[in-house]
């Protein structure tokens, strides 16, 4: 039985590299390892792949990969996606923050979670909103050829008040008042 889930966990995630290069091909990636987190005591074979921008214009993306064992007794999981405008490792600290608070609660579009001290110094965002990854579409959403369903969402920084709104009048209300919002702008003021 160990080893089946052995087989399982490594073609999942030969999935999600692959996956990883087929949506982000001419993109700089590197794997950053998290060492002494505590969500690899339930996650450890965790990494974040920092993906550098084409263009000048794009972001730094930061995506989990091993994020989807947390629903893995569900038949599938979730793999979150970080846009930042550095590529600083602290935002791949965030994503795994989000994911120890996440393993109480199903990772699902509309979720929220703290980020424990904020996102970063001086900013407003101390909570993350799980959406969909709508930059990237259903290419980056959908992970094709894993074992299990996988999928790839978006966690936006977003403030308490701005939490307090989409809790309030609803997910669909938020990220109305959100649209066109620059998310990966630590600086970027409430829209609450």
């Amino acid at each position: 039985m160990q080893r089946s889930r052995s087989v399982s966990t490594k073609a999942v995630q030969r999935a999600l590299y692959t996956h990883v290069d087929r949506c982000f091909p001419v993109h700089d990636k590197a794997m950053i390892a998290l060492e002494g987190h505590p969500v690899l005591a339930s996650l450890p074979h965790l990494r974040v792949a920092r993906i550098a921008p084409s263009y000048g214009s794009e972001p730094w993306a930061f995506l989990t990969l091993g994020g989807w064992a947390l629903g893995r007794e569900a038949g599938g999981g979730t793999e979150l996606l970080l846009l930042a405008e550095d590529d600083r490792e602290v935002h791949a600290r965030t994503l795994a923050d989000a994911l120890l608070q996440l393993e109480e609660h199903p990772v699902a579009p509309g979720a929220f979670v703290r980020l424990p001290g904020g996102w970063l110094p001086g900013s407003a965002c101390d909570h993350g909103l799980v959406t969909l990854p709508y930059p990237y579409g259903p290419v980056l959403e959908e992970v094709r050829d894993s074992p299990l369903p996988v999928r790839v969402l978006w966690l936006c920084p977003v403030t308490a008040a701005e939490v307090a709104l989409g809790r309030t009048q609803g997910l669909e209300a938020l990220e109305q008042r959100l649209e066109g919002m620059n998310f990966q702008d630590p600086q970027r003021p409430s829209r609450a």
